[in-house]
């Protein structure tokens, strides 16, 4: 998946959601060790794993949520059925992130204009 590959390559910091009903697991950090194995995306760095499968992607997002801080851009996934599967965000200023970057490397992604 295209945003994972530029996460890697520009060395960029983000904080990374995923759960079900009964937890949310939160990365902070950088995503190193990419491996598309079929359908799977694997992040396998240490301390990290991810095993994503691109079939049940349905719908991806480039999303701007208020904030006391000022808005918050994240990608967010979602299935056939409308439930979230993952949110991804570029890490705030203050936790060695920058919103500019992350905020061009979404606008750089592909996607449906006016969607």
């Amino acid at each position: 998946m295209m945003m994972f590959e530029a996460i890697r390559d520009r060395d960029m910091q983000v904080m990374f959601f995923v759960g079900n009903r009964s937890c949310i697991e939160v990365h902070s950090g950088p995503m190193k060790d990419l491996r598309q194995m079929g359908p799977w995306l694997n992040v396998l760095d240490e301390g990290f794993n991810l095993h994503l499968c691109g079939d049940h992607l349905a719908e991806i997002r480039a999303v701007e949520k208020p904030t006391r801080r000022g808005p918050a851009l994240s990608v967010e996934a979602f299935d056939s059925d409308g439930e979230l599967i993952f949110q991804c965000f570029g890490m705030r200023q203050e936790r060695n992130g920058d919103p500019e970057a992350w905020a061009s490397l979404v606008a750089e992604l592909p996607g449906e204009e006016g969607a």
